[in-house]
C-alpha cells in the first residue's frame, strides 16, 4: 500500500471464551474463535456465505438471534479483520488484557494439537506487557464486555495507552 494510502489500522476485541482460551493464543502466537462446525472458510469470500454454511450446520434449536450473532461474529473475524489491525484479548483474570498486532490472513487448523480448542486463526505478535484494564476509561471497559469478536470504537484511547502514534493524512 502506498504511503499516502496507509490506513489506520482496527482495534479489535476477540474475547477467547472469558479469557480462558487467552493463554494458548498467546502461546500460540494466534487469535481464534470457536464454531469450528462450519469448516474451514478460507475460500469463503461473502457474508452469505458464512450465512450459508452456518445454517447448514445450526441446530432447529437456535434462535435466530443466536444465530445472526454467530455469524456476524464470524465474519467479523474472517472478512473485516487484517493484516496490521490489533486485538485485544482479556485474560481469565479480568484485570489483564492481553494485545498484539495481526500478521496473517485467515486460517483453519483442524488438528489444533495445541491446547486450543479455536480452529479459525490469525497469527499475532502478541506484545509481552499486558495492558491493565482499569487504567481505562468505563466506556473502553464496557465495550470489552459485548460479541465475541467486535471492533472497538475507542481506538484513541488504546492506541495512547500503547504508545501508538497513528498518523492522520
Amino acid at each position: 500500500m502506498a504511503e499516502s494510502q496507509q490506513r489506520t489500522p482496527n482495534v479489535w476485541v476477540v474475547r477467547a471464551d472469558g479469557g480462558e482460551e487467552t493463554q494458548n493464543c498467546v502461546n500460540g502466537g494466534f487469535t481464534g474463535i470457536g464454531w469450528k462446525e462450519i469448516g474451514d472458510l478460507t475460500d469463503v469470500t461473502g457474508r452469505s456465505a458464512i450465512d450459508a454454511r452456518w445454517r447448514s450446520v445450526a441446530s432447529v434449536a437456535d434462535k435466530p438471534r443466536s444465530i445472526g450473532s454467530a455469524i456476524g461474529n464470524i465474519a467479523r473475524f474472517r472478512l473485516e479483520m487484517q493484516i496490521g489491525d490489533w486485538v485485544i484479548t482479556p485474560e481469565a483474570d479480568v484485570r489483564w488484557l492481553r494485545y498484539g498486532q495481526v500478521i496473517g490472513d485467515y486460517r483453519y487448523d483442524p488438528a489444533a494439537n495445541d491446547g486450543c480448542r479455536y480452529h479459525h486463526r490469525r497469527d499475532v505478535i502478541w506484545q509481552s506487557r499486558p495492558l491493565y484494564r482499569y487504567e481505562f476509561t468505563q466506556r473502553f471497559q464496557n465495550a470489552l464486555r459485548q460479541l465475541t469478536v467486535k471492533q472497538l470504537r475507542h481506538e484513541a484511547e488504546f492506541f495512547k495507552q500503547i504508545g501508538f502514534l497513528v498518523q492522520r493524512r
